[in-house]
């Protein structure tokens, strides 16, 4: 009687045992569940990636966020004149001392200078849009191609040579400008029979366009006489930048002045989409030199934009 009544005190007592073996392992598994669960989820903001996106090159990655940054602000502007305004108001980050593009110039040999502070490439090609023009421009146009020259000899017969006089720089930029008004006045007298949105016409002489832009890969103008003592001391204050930006970063300005400016309701097409590969993937020029070296002068202006239309 004492030994059964021991064997199911014994039995109980296991069976208890057993039971809690039973709950703490469900417990365990039910909280690795919850774990895998947990760890599926992100408890930590993505990593910033290196650089933004888009192609930098070697380009600072500090800069190349800044600069995308601003981009992102200038794209949620909806208007052009919203996004002129704001430049013509803000603080400029970087300060404004830039250098004075010039976009057209009357010295030889400064194309590849051009080139490489544009970021432009000169094709020798005409574009896909000209080229497949279902015209035969030469039998179409021909009588066209004999009042051009005719206006062109004319006024070269007809113009007063002023030898004993200083030389006007403007002179050119002025007889240029009559030049080119009168052969487009020719041509749409001429064309307006055929094309039909010549009648309403708008000629602007004398355009000013501006642009203004952030050029990587040109050393800064020296702000003033501590600047070289700076690139090691960052306790002397020399520009609004961070230290780590000087050395290859400037600013860029260029103001010119169109002949002319024609508008009409059929404008002409777009002549390379801003994805194609001339655009993207074509290597242009390179040209190390100062430039300062090259005539281009530098001074303290209020930055502009100005596509020369509104």
């Amino acid at each position: 009687m004492a030994t059964s009544t021991t064997r199911s005190r014994l039995f109980n007592l296991f069976d208890k045992i057993r039971y809690r073996r039973f709950i703490s392992r469900s417990n365990q598994s039910s909280a690795l569940q919850k774990a895998e669960e947990q760890d599926n989820e992100s408890h930590y903001p993505p990593i910033k990636p290196k650089y933004p996106p888009g192609e930098w090159g070697e380009m600072d990655r500090g800069i190349a966020w800044t600069w995308h940054e601003e981009g992102e602000k200038w794209k949620s502007m909806a208007s052009v004149e919203e996004r002129l305004s704001f430049l013509a108001t803000k603080d400029s980050k970087y300060g404004s001392k830039v250098w004075k593009y010039n976009s057209i110039q009357t010295n030889t040999g400064l194309s590849d200078y051009q080139q490489d502070k544009t970021k432009t490439v000169l094709i020798n090609d005409a574009p896909e849009v000209i080229s497949n023009i279902d015209i035969d421009i030469e039998n179409e146009f021909k009588d066209i191609k004999t009042i051009l020259q005719d206006k062109l000899l004319e006024e070269q017969e007809y113009l007063v040579q002023h030898l004993g006089k200083m030389y006007d720089p403007k002179k050119p930029e002025a007889l240029n400008t009559k030049l080119i008004k009168s052969l487009v006045f020719d041509l749409v007298t001429v064309l307006s029979t055929k094309y039909e949105h010549l009648f309403d016409l708008q000629l602007d002489p004398e355009v000013e366009i501006a642009a203004y832009w952030d050029r990587y890969g040109v050393p800064p103008i020296k702000p003033w006489r501590n600047y070289e003592k700076a690139k090691t001391d960052y306790s002397i204050p020399t520009w609004p930048l961070p230290k780590k930006f000087f050395q290859n970063y400037s600013k860029y300005q260029s103001q010119s002045k169109l002949s002319c400016q024609l508008r009409t309701s059929n404008p002409l097409p777009e002549f390379l989409p801003q994805d194609d590969v001339k655009c993207t993937s074509e290597p242009y020029p390179e040209c190390r030199l100062w430039p300062n070296v090259l005539g281009t002068p530098s001074g303290w202006v209020q930055p502009k934009c100005d596509p020369g239309r509104y």
